[in-house]
């Protein structure tokens, strides 16, 4: 989608760059923005540090979104370093928080293990944030 529309503007003469999230298939000029990959092995690096590099991780994300799906492969990468933490859930929040409210909030009510969440986009982190405390 976005690929047609940056090419459409580079042939009418419109610089475009892209910041953050990068069409690399499409004309544009310049992409500014993460080492996705390497942003999803820090960010596993980072839970193994607070889980003791042990525990059922939970990842929120949008699946199909090529950052994300960077940063997951990242993390994924990074699990082969902990091989005690096993990422036992991915959910797609669709970028709503409440998405990932509804889907955290059931697990904690079946009583699944959940020793991290690593939330890979902006939306997941509020939802997940705001569940009740397992009882």
């Amino acid at each position: 989608m976005f690929k047609t529309r940056i090419d459409k503007a580079i042939s009418a003469g419109i610089p475009v760059i892209c910041v953050d999230a990068d069409v690399p298939d499409s004309r544009r000029v310049l992409y500014i923005g993460t080492d996705n990959l390497k942003a999803g092995r820090e960010s596993l690096k980072r839970m193994a540090g607070l889980v003791p590099g042990k525990g059922n991780i939970v990842v929120i994300t949008i699946p199909g979104q090529a950052n994300l799906d960077d940063r997951l492969a990242g993390v994924a990468d990074a699990l082969k370093n902990f091989p005690a933490m096993k990422l036992t859930k991915i959910i797609d929040d669709k970028g709503d928080w409440r998405n990932a409210f509804d889907q955290i909030s059931d697990m904690i009510v079946k009583k699944e293990r959940i020793d991290g969440i690593i939330c890979l986009e902006a939306t997941g982190g509020p939802g997940a944030s705001d569940c009740p405390e397992p009882v």
